[in-house]
């Protein structure tokens, strides 16, 4: 063979001969029995040719020794076997049927052929002993001399056909066991049952059928069981039943079915596909319950139930109820409508979820010692309203017990007290702010008398100045009141502590609108009522022509207040620093974190006061 020949041989062998052409192209078989590629017969490159386009296994064993070439097809059949088993003697490669091929070589080197049907052979294809059956074809292949020089075989397993035969003669053995079986429990069922064919046809009735509706096999049998159907359902039996047949589908009915004494009750038909062990439709096996007693009884607690969620509903409160393990399984519609939950949402346990995280914790540990020891729940709580507000809620609970003891299911309630709760704690909060108010108040009366009887005066002159001062205490305190103690306006306190001298034109206040705090506002008006008392006793308001300024600015975040007199006698400083002094001068100062100045001018005496305006919640100073 030339080097072309060659090539074109292994190109043959490499595209037309798959991964065991391309095998044998690129394999050197120089060193056996074959020799050279290049040497190879026409004969033997003939016939490989052949082999390796055919889709059926073909091995061919090729001289005395039976060297195997073989297709793609055959290197499946092969197995584990493959590829060492290509160019091996057949004898080797297939040592556990040596002796039954080498029949096969001396028949078919002879000229003869062999043909063998369903041949059983054990095999290691897999490193395993198989067990397996072939139809096998051998046939000689002729040389350049014209003489037999291999043996060409055609392997065809049939396997699975054999074992697929004796499944199915073993399955019909079992289900006509099997078929003696069920027909005879079937006939001492105490449930109606029945069988049909693939079209849907009934084949069989058992025992209870027969008694429960009076027919006998032969007017059940087909589709005569509709017969004992209530003409109401007959219609609707037989489409539901008809087109369960076609899909193939799992049956379930439920109709009326004619009692052998004419009485129809209600019954439950069900059914499921009756399939071989490939899968193929045989018709159905199904069964007939009566169901009558079960549907009264139903239809009671439907009535009871819808009651109940009636009357629930009709309650200002929550309503819920709970399986013995306390996972609730209804609220009414009470919750739903505060809360915004879905009952997705909130059951079994999901209620949880719009508790007060202050409470969580808590609820939750009453509950659980409540589900715990089978002892009633009661708890103050707090749940969020689908617009995000809390409201206060009493919630309680009873386990309802059986005969033997045993919790059978858990009620509760909860009642909205947020407003009740509220109350009780406004009536606490007031009256702590009452007590500390009248022990403030009783505190500055207390100051009061000390300071304005410190100076041994005659009792009615304390009388007198003490009044004054007791005045100007509770004209703050009204304004305060006014306003439920959250503050005062400075223009207010100016003018109900100075306003008649301001009817007179004898005094002008002017300034931008400023909030002041309960407590600035109650200073402020202590020291206008001194700053006004000296005023007149000393000052300006002693002269015809005398004239008092007040006036306040805001800078930034500090207020400050002025009072000025013109238009008086003279000033001289006092010899002595009386309460009324001590006050202007220190006491405001100190109870606002103000600083303020007393100034003795001769034109007229001057009082400054500076005072932050801390931005503080509640009651802090603002400007209007």
């Amino acid at each position: 063979m030339s080097a072309t020949v060659r090539m074109t041989f292994a190109r043959t062998l490499c595209e037309a001969g798959g991964e065991a052409g391309r095998l044998i192209a690129e394999r050197d078989w120089s060193a056996t029995p074959l020799g050279d590629i290049a040497q190879w017969p026409q004969s033997l490159r003939t016939a490989l040719t052949t082999i390796l386009l055919s889709p059926v296994p073909i091995v061919m064993l090729w001289g005395e020794a039976g060297v195997m070439l073989y297709n793609d097809a055959y290197s499946v059949f092969a197995g584990g076997r493959h590829p060492q088993l290509l160019g091996s003697n057949v004898r080797e490669g297939w040592p556990e049927v040596a002796a039954f091929n080498d029949n096969v070589m001396r028949v078919g080197l002879a000229g003869g052929t062999l043909q063998y049907r369903d041949q059983e052979l054990t095999l290691h294809r897999h490193g395993r002993p198989e067990q397996v059956w072939m139809d096998l074809d051998y046939s000689p292949v002729l040389g350049e001399d014209g003489r037999p020089a291999g043996v060409m075989a055609i392997v065809m397993e049939t396997t699975a056909r054999i074992m697929a035969d004796r499944a199915l003669t073993a399955e019909r053995d079992r289900l006509t066991e099997s078929e003696a079986r069920f027909r005879n429990m079937a006939d001492h069922a105490p449930v109606m049952m029945w069988v049909t064919d693939p079209t849907g046809y009934c084949v069989y009735l058992n025992r209870s059928w027969r008694r429960f509706t009076g027919q006998t096999a032969d007017e059940g049998e087909g589709f005569g069981w509709l017969d004992a159907t209530h003409p109401d359902d007959r219609s609707m039996a037989e489409q539901a039943f008809r087109e369960a047949v076609e899909a193939r589908a799992p049956l379930r009915i439920e109709y009326r079915l004619r009692r052998h004494d004419g009485a129809y009750r209600w019954c439950i038909d069900a059914a499921a596909p009756r399939l071989s062990n490939d899968g193929e439709f045989l018709g159905y096996v199904g069964s007939v319950i009566d169901i009558e007693d079960r549907r009264n009884a139903e239809q009671s607690q439907r009535e009871s139930e819808d009651r109940l969620r009636a009357l629930t509903n009709t309650l200002p409160a929550f309503v819920w109820f709970g399986a013995p393990d306390g996972e609730l399984h209804y609220f009414n519609d009470r919750w739903y409508e505060y809360s915004g939950q879905t009952s997705d949402q909130a059951l079994p346990n999901g209620w949880v979820d719009i508790l007060h995280p202050e409470d969580a914790d808590r609820v939750a540990e009453a509950w659980a010692r409540a589900r715990a020891l089978g002892t009633p729940y009661e708890t103050e709580c707090r749940y969020r309203r689908r617009d995000g507000a809390y409201r206060w809620y009493l919630a309680r609970a009873e386990p309802l017990k059986a005969p033997d003891g045993q919790i059978a299911a858990w009620v509760g309630s909860s009642s909205d007290i947020h407003d009740h709760v509220t109350a009780e704690d406004q009536q606490r909060l007031l009256i702590n702010e009452l007590n500390h108010r009248v022990k403030n108040t009783l505190a500055t009366v207390q100051a009061l008398a000390t300071q304005s009887a410190a100076r041994g005066a005659p009792v009615a002159e304390f009388l007198d100045v003490f009044e004054g001062r007791l005045q100007s205490l509770s004209a703050a305190h009204d304004l305060l009141t006014a306003t439920h103690w959250e503050g005062a306006s400075l223009a207010d306190v100016v003018d109900r502590v100075t306003g008649h001298w301001a009817a007179e034109g004898r005094l002008a206040a002017d300034g931008p609108a400023v909030w002041l705090t309960p407590r600035q506002a109650l200073s402020i008006a202590m020291a206008l009522h001194e700053l006004s008392t000296n005023a007149l006793k000393y000052g300006a308001l002693t002269a015809p022509a005398g004239q008092v300024t007040v006036g306040w600015q805001v800078s930034g975040e500090r207020l400050r207040l002025h009072w000025r007199e013109r238009g008086g006698p003279p000033v001289r400083p006092p010899e002595r620093r009386g309460f009324g002094t001590r006050l202007l001068e220190r006491g405001v100062g100190r109870e606002l974190g103000a600083d303020a100045m007393l100034v003795f001018d001769p034109d007229g005496v001057r009082f400054t006061l500076g005072l932050p305006l801390d931005a503080r919640a509640g009651g802090a100073p603002r400007r209007d």
